[in-house]
């Protein structure tokens, strides 16, 4: 069964450009083991709802907006394994 790892952080607004500029130099690394897919969201209209949403799920403040991102492996085991290859690899830095 296909698996997905997610994430959801908080950005604030005028380092938005500079976080999408680091998330584009992951994949290759991330990639570089076999996940089958990285994608990473603008936050265009993440808006924060009435009972849950995503500001609301990484408590963001003012000026920060959410971002959003998954990963796709092929089954959990997969994903276990190019984690464990990716956490000690030299170009992940400390």
């Amino acid at each position: 069964m296909t698996y997905y790892q997610t994430f959801v952080a908080p950005v604030p607004q005028e380092k938005l450009e500079d976080y999408f500029a680091l998330a584009k130099q992951m994949p290759p690394i991330r990639k570089a083991p076999i996940a089958l897919a990285v994608v990473d969201v603008r936050p265009d209209n993440a808006r924060k709802g009435k009972v849950t949403s995503f500001p609301q799920a990484v408590m963001c403040m003012d000026g920060e907006v959410p971002a959003f991102g998954f990963m796709t492996f092929r089954d959990k085991a997969h994903w276990g394994a190019i984690m464990a290859k990716t956490m000690v690899d030299p170009a992940m830095g400390p």
